[in-house]
């Protein structure tokens, strides 16, 4: 058994002989062969593609809603699998984020900003990269504390930010592990 890197080791490898016939002076450093070849080949593709594999089923476009009606937008978006945040109660979209035609994983947020009467979500549970998107789009400035997902935010959820907003502050924490 072995692990690599030495510092901050990323994989563990287990290598079992079950009772060996043949070569057995030479098992130790068979296996010793077997656990140096696969774990270079692991640390030089980590090294070299630092990608993260989806499958085409966990993968969508998204489509591009921009100047369309926000009704429609929203069943567009939905129907690609991803779920619309409806900034506004304007009836055209005026813009989104993420842009249409990127891909995105199945679930996503896009958030679709009306430019008329923006409140502020309940971002519970958000990632930062969507509370980032979501400020953007609204312009109004975040204050990150923390990092993990939204436990907390300053401003409550329907607030309207044509009210004199123009910060909020959103905590956030790691999820609890067992």
């Amino acid at each position: 058994m072995g692990m690599a890197p030495a510092k901050n080791p990323r994989y563990l490898m287990y290598v079992v002989t079950k009772e060996p016939q043949r070569n057995t002076a030479n098992i130790a450093t068979d296996m010793s062969d077997v656990f140096v070849s696969v774990m270079q080949q692991a640390l030089q593709m980590s090294e070299d593609d630092n990608k993260v594999v989806v499958s085409a089923d966990q993968e969508v476009k998204i489509p591009t809603v921009v100047g369309g009606s926000t009704a429609e937008a929203k069943r567009e978006v939905t129907a690609a699998n991803l779920t619309p945040i409806v900034m506004g109660d304007g009836k055209t979209v005026k813009s989104q984020s993420p842009i249409g035609g990127q891909k995105s994983l199945v679930g996503q947020r896009v958030f679709l900003n009306t430019g008329h009467d923006i409140a502020v979500p309940d971002m519970g549970g958000w990632a930062k990269s969507d509370v980032l998107a979501w400020a953007k789009l609204a312009d109004i400035n975040v204050v990150i504390k923390g990092d993990g997902f939204v436990s907390t935010q300053s401003i409550l959820p329907d607030t309207k930010l044509a009210d004199g907003y123009h910060d909020i502050t959103v905590e956030f924490k790691e999820p609890k592990t067992n």
